[in-house]
């Protein structure tokens, strides 16, 4: 499926860097670019990078580049593409396409979001698994998200999807011919029930492994939305600030510093963490203050993880009861903060006593965020509870696309119709139609059966020039 328009676009991020690149894609891709250049780019072998000059309209020199020039089929589109290495400042490389989208009017265009990356898809050099993969490549804020990506954009996923496709087409097919010869196929269909019952409790099988890994992978993938909260001036700012390791949140000895939310993203191993600061809750004449601590019980409650903060100086167990109906049934850490202003057995005392009441698989930590103790035990704590504990490595690829998860339980769904109908003896051909559908999901898995606003949505999220 080749386009008979040209794009392009910057395919480097806007900012000053070492180099930029220009790329641009479609039939006209090499006259385009040889518009702008110093010297001609026909005669160059394909698949190869020349030194070049980029000239204005007046024929003076706008920066000295690298040129590449791929032919069809073999390029990230699939299609004739030049790709120009300038340097990276914002101005030359704006510069640079101006140019070529001025000297080349009518015969190129500006790319929209996605669109190199669609066109790949469009003309079969990757599938829809790989597509996102890239986006999620560039997204990725972890090793194992980029790990991930990469094993999705070498086709682990669209393998599988492809397998189980070929399972019920095999079947489709089967019933489809036993229909149109009965005669031939009879001893076949008599106990052809069985035989579809094994087939479609294999191909569910492979669903539910997916299905199974999705929770995870998104963990792994987009982080762990955790809410530090407490009572005012129990070290919840330090902890961020310590978390971010930069001043995010102002700490002061004032009660009630903290008035809305504070977000930070930061990486603890293999554990991303959403933080969110919020203001200590309390009672408080303060309107400001109270719409900042209503805040801050919602983001509680809506978070995956609690960090509990408590000052061992100023009444932990007490506070403890007040904030705890606020955190019920959420996987929670709770902080002992200042423990450098008691004897050690006064910690001590307090964890006990905390573990007491709420029990042993509460983890308790003493910390001193001013003397810099208990941070370390603070990521072991959270790397075991999300790596060795709920958490299970495999070495198969994660689902961590909702869209890919939700045609998945729509093949699902069609399966058991079939076991359904195969367990109430009605006839095969109306197996078929229960089948197909579920080919038809995991098709659009793939992108092999995808409708075309659906793809325009999906791509139309990618940044420019991907």
């Amino acid at each position: 499926m080749r386009h008979a328009d040209t794009i392009a676009s910057v395919a480097t991020g806007m900012t000053d860097a070492g180099i930029g690149i220009i790329r641009i894609s479609g039939d006209k891709a090499v006259t385009c670019a040889e518009q702008i250049t110093e010297r001609p780019l026909s005669g160059l072998h394909p698949n190869s990078i020349r030194f070049n000059r980029i000239l204005d309209h007046t024929g003076r020199v706008t920066d000295e580049v690298l040129v590449s020039v791929l032919r069809a089929p073999h390029s990230y589109t699939g299609e004739d593409t030049v790709e120009i290495n300038t340097h990276g400042g914002r101005l030359v490389m704006e510069s640079v396409l101006a140019r070529l989208l001025e000297a080349g009017k009518g015969s190129v265009r500006l790319a929209e979001p996605g669109e190199f990356t669609k066109r790949a898809f469009l003309n079969g050099r990757i599938d829809l698994t790989m597509a996102e993969a890239v986006q999620d490549i560039i997204c990725a804020k972890t090793t194992f998200a980029i790990q991930n990506a990469a094993a999705q954009l070498g086709g682990a996923l669209a393998s599988q999807i492809r397998d189980m496709r070929e399972k019920l087409l095999h079947e489709s097919a089967f019933i489809e011919a036993a229909l149109d010869d009965p005669d031939v196929y009879e001893k076949a269909l008599v106990s052809y029930g069985e035989t579809l019952s094994s087939v479609t409790d294999a191909v569910q099988k492979q669903i539910r492994g997916l299905l199974d890994g999705y929770d995870e992978g998104i963990l792994r993938k987009d982080g762990i939305s955790c809410a530090i909260i407490g009572p005012p001036n129990a070290g919840k700012s330090t902890l961020l600030n310590i978390l971010a390791q930069a001043d995010r949140a102002i700490v002061t000895d004032i009660p009630g510093t903290t008035r809305d939310v504070i977000e930070e993203t930061v990486r603890i191993g293999e554990v991303l963490l959403r933080l969110q600061d919020t203001a200590g809750i309390r009672t408080s004449p303060d309107a400001v203050e109270q719409i900042g601590i209503a805040r801050a019980k919602e983001r509680a409650q809506q978070a995956e993880l609690v960090l509990l903060v408590l000052d061992v100086c100023d009444m932990p167990e007490e506070n403890a009861r007040e904030l705890m109906p606020f955190i019920e049934g959420k996987r929670c850490v709770v902080l002992l903060n200042k423990t450098d202003l008691v004897p050690p057995g006064v910690a001590e005392h307090m964890k006990d006593k905390l573990k007491e009441q709420y029990g042993e698989a509460l983890p308790v930590i003493s910390v001193s965020f001013l003397c810099g103790t208990g941070t370390e035990e603070i990521k072991q704590t959270l790397e075991r509870m999300y790596f060795s504990g709920t958490l299970v490595e495999k070495e198969d690829v994660f689902l961590t696309n909702l869209r890919q998860k939700e045609s998945l339980l729509e093949a699902n769904e069609s399966l058991n119709r079939v076991k359904d109908a195969i367990r109430d003896g009605v006839s095969e051909d109306l197996f078929v139609s229960d089948l197909m559908d579920a080919y038809a999901a995991l098709g659009r898995i793939t992108g092999d059966e995808i409708e075309d606003d659906l793809a325009d949505k999906i791509f139309a999220s990618f940044c420019l020039g991907k």
